[in-house]
C-alpha cells in the first residue's frame, strides 16, 4: 500500500511541475475552446489551463484522504481500490492537461494566421462592379 500511497503523491507532484514548465511556454492568450471541425472558437487566458491541474490535485488529495480513512474504518481491502483509482484518475488527467496544453502552445500560429486573415479582410477595398446578377 505504501507503494501506491507514494504513486499517487507522484503524479500529484508530476501534475504541478509539468503545469509550471508548460506554462513557461505559452502565450498569454491561447486557444480555449474548438468546434467538431477542430477549429478554434475562443480564446482565453493561458491561465486556464491551471484548471485540469487544479482538479487533479483536489481528486488526489481526495481520495488518499478517503483511503486512510477507510484503512483505519475496515482495514486495507478498500484502501487498495481507492488507491488504484487514484492512480488511474490521476494519470488519465495528467495525459489530458499535457495534451491540452501542448496543443495550447502549439496553436499559437494558428491564431496568428486569424488575425492577419481578419485583418486584411478589414482593410480589404471592395471596387463597384458593373456586371448586374439578373
Amino acid at each position: 500500500m505504501k507503494t501506491k500511497r507514494i504513486i499517487v503523491y507522484a503524479l500529484i507532484v508530476f501534475s504541478i511541475v509539468s503545469a509550471a514548465v508548460l506554462m513557461m511556454f505559452m502565450p498569454e492568450t491561447v486557444p480555449a475552446h474548438y468546434s467538431l471541425s477542430g477549429e478554434v472558437d475562443r480564446f482565453g487566458s493561458k491561465y486556464e489551463n491551471l484548471i485540469l491541474p487544479l482538479v487533479s490535485v483536489v481528486m488526489g488529495l481526495i481520495f488518499i484522504y478517503l483511503s486512510k480513512a477507510e484503512k483505519m474504518k475496515n482495514g486495507e481491502s478498500n484502501e487498495k481500490v481507492l488507491l488504484i483509482a487514484a492512480i488511474c484518475l490521476l494519470a488519465f488527467l495528467n495525459i489530458l492537461s499535457i495534451y491540452i496544453m501542448i496543443k495550447a502552445i502549439t496553436a499559437k500560429a494558428e491564431k496568428n494566421t486569424l488575425i492577419i486573415l481578419l485583418a486584411s479582410f478589414a482593410t480589404r477595398k471592395t471596387v463597384p462592379s458593373d456586371n448586374k446578377i439578373a
